[in-house]
């Protein structure tokens, strides 16, 4: 699962390859862009 259920995405979030994304324990802000191959973990 690359967007684990414990991260919160904020309005307007785009993750243009939510399949080659790791996103867990993570808020992820308004507006916000994600490309492919990120990894954005809990206290980071």
């Amino acid at each position: 699962m690359p967007i684990a259920s414990d991260v919160t995405l904020g309005d307007g979030v785009k993750i243009f390859q939510p399949d080659l994304v790791n996103l867990y324990g993570c808020n992820i802000g308004a507006e916000t862009k994600i490309g492919a191959f990120v990894e954005i973990q809990k206290n980071a």
